[in-house]
């Protein structure tokens, strides 16, 4: 499966961190409950995607191409399958498809239901752990609107499937 989606840039800073310097927020839509994502990237993985690290991001988009597929089967080694990811390897955290209920003065009813399916992917490592240790970098949360027909295939999807990500600067 291959998603597609086009993100604004909302901010940009720098982050005290040796090996997570710059980090991008990207538009959510708070008012539907989709937070913004972030990309907290290393000098390298800035390079390989062509992104540059200035301010003059706020004024172009980012375009995202989300790629499935299936991990190994469970092995007595989960390392072996571990050692198979890549920085741009993200799981899928939750799927979530859910009916917001508002308000609406200019309907009959004086309500309206939306529909809303979102997917939240991270890097690998993102949900922390004991004790203190590092982010891992390049560092991905992903929060994504998706179509119904996008949602269905999300659904379909084997249950150890994961997604690449590949960033481009439009």
């Amino acid at each position: 499966m291959i998603i597609i989606k086009e993100f604004a840039i909302a901010e940009v800073r720098a982050v005290n961190c040796i090996n997570a310097p710059f980090q991008i927020i990207l538009e959510g839509n708070l008012l539907q409950g989709i937070e913004g994502s972030s990309l907290t990237l290393d000098n390298a993985t800035c390079e390989r995607m062509g992104i540059p690290r200035s301010v003059e991001l706020l004024e172009k988009k980012l375009m995202a191409t989300f790629v499935s597929r299936e991990l190994p089967k469970e092995q007595k080694n989960e390392f072996a399958v571990m050692k198979g990811l890549t920085s741009e390897d993200l799981m899928i955290s939750k799927l979530e498809h859910r009916d917001v209920t508002s308000w609406n003065p200019y309907s009959l009813s004086g309500k309206s239901t939306e529909e809303f399916r979102i997917l939240k992917m991270e890097s690998f490592g993102a949900e922390g752990g004991r004790g203190a240790r590092l982010s891992p970098c390049p560092l991905y949360r992903i929060f994504l609107e998706l179509g119904e027909g996008e949602y269905t295939a999300c659904k379909a999807l084997p249950r150890r499937s994961i997604f690449s990500v590949n960033f481009q600067v439009t």
